[in-house]
């Protein structure tokens, strides 16, 4: 008899899509060796859920372009509310009768609370996704810019501006990643960034302005009325055109992956650190004298300490592979070592200007 044909069968994989083949079936005796079909019906372990399509997605031109404005509005006008705070200091102590020592604290208190919460906020945002933490930062910023115009005293000015500094903690790392994941690689994402960065200067410098024309004018109260009416329209742009949120393992509970996937531990030693080290050189910053007493010499030192903790614990963490806020490795690369000392030492002088201006 003639040699029968060869005949290969081909079968989906039923889970994946993934193609799999059985060994041909030929030969006089039709003898059928079939190999394991591989049908992918094995459940992933939740660790291993892949990021869902809508993460990757790239957004067409146009809802980029309402994304990126939508973002750098958030900036800008959290940026424009320090502008305020400069130029019409005087105004507000004035009006609120404020303490020559807490004078300091409408504007200090905004960089205190952001660089405590930042890294925490980029934690958050891992897990819960950008979307909801640059919505609520739209949502916080609104009503704390609108509690700032109803402010009857020093202290409820300060408080409301300390919760505009969280609110810009949780906005900045939020954006930066919808920009890095969302907006498409080359000449858009670069533009992203670049008027993302360029939101936080370009406020404050309108804030200034427009602040100094709201103070000679109706008041410095309408200027804050202002900046909450326009982050609440942000807010519904932004409802109507972010991205939706994605998160990394959907089939795992929120309250699993905050538990798992945030070094809570490092961030509590971080913002303790620099809670204490802020408030005591805000304190130093009133008079020089304080140095002398009990509290300062307290802060001091236990922001000192925290830097040597922070680090065994940083170690600690890579060394077991669990998540690391800040792993020790970060710091030997020299390009991303030399940004961050840079950035340091110019925000410190970009800071040291806005108080003394606004004390001329």
């Amino acid at each position: 008899m003639g040699k029968q044909p060869s005949v290969e069968l081909t079968s989906l994989g039923l889970a994946s899509g993934t193609t799999t083949r059985t060994p041909s079936i030929s030969g006089p005796s039709n003898e059928c060796n079939p190999q394991p079909v591989n049908t992918d019906l094995e459940a992933s372990s939740d660790d291993e859920t892949p990021l869902n399509d809508e993460a990757k997605a790239i957004l067409s031109k146009g809802r980029t372009i309402v994304v990126i404005a939508q973002l750098v509005g958030v900036q800008l006008f959290s940026s424009f509310c320090n502008g305020i705070i400069v130029i019409g200091l005087p105004a507000i102590a004035k009006a609120l009768e404020m303490e020559a020592g807490l004078q300091l604290w409408p504007t200090s208190v905004f960089y205190l609370t952001a660089g405590s919460c930042l890294m925490l906020a980029g934690s958050l945002a891992d897990v819960l996704g950008t979307r909801p933490l640059i919505l609520s930062a739209n949502i916080l910023l609104a009503v704390s810019a609108l509690a700032c115009g109803l402010a009857r005293n020093g202290g409820e000015i300060i408080a409301f501006r300390g919760l505009q500094g969280v609110a810009n903690a949780m906005a900045v790392p939020a954006s930066v990643s919808m920009i890095s994941t969302s907006v498409e690689d080359g000449q858009r994402r670069n533009m992203g960034f670049s008027c993302l960065g360029f939101a936080g200067p370009l406020g404050f410098l309108l804030g200034l302005i427009l602040g100094g024309v709201f103070v000679d004018g109706v008041g410095w109260r309408p200027a804050f009325y202002l900046v909450a009416a326009a982050s609440f329209t942000l807010g519904l742009v932004g409802f109507w055109a972010l991205p939706k949120n994605s998160r990394p393992h959907p089939r795992r509970s929120i309250k699993k992956q905050l538990a798992s996937e945030i070094d809570w531990v490092g961030t509590i030693i971080s913002t303790t650190g620099l809670v204490a080290i802020s408030y005591a050189l805000a304190t130093l910053s009133a008079s020089v004298h304080n140095i002398k007493t009990a509290t300062t010499i307290s802060l001091l030192v236990v922001g000192i300490a925290t830097v040597p903790a922070f680090i065994c614990w940083m170690a600690w963490q890579e060394k077991t592979g669990k998540p690391a806020l800040i792993p020790n490795s970060f710091w030997q690369n020299l390009s991303f070592t030399s940004v961050c000392i840079m950035i340091l030492f110019s925000t410190a002088v970009i800071n040291g200007m806005e108080v003394y201006v606004s004390l001329l």
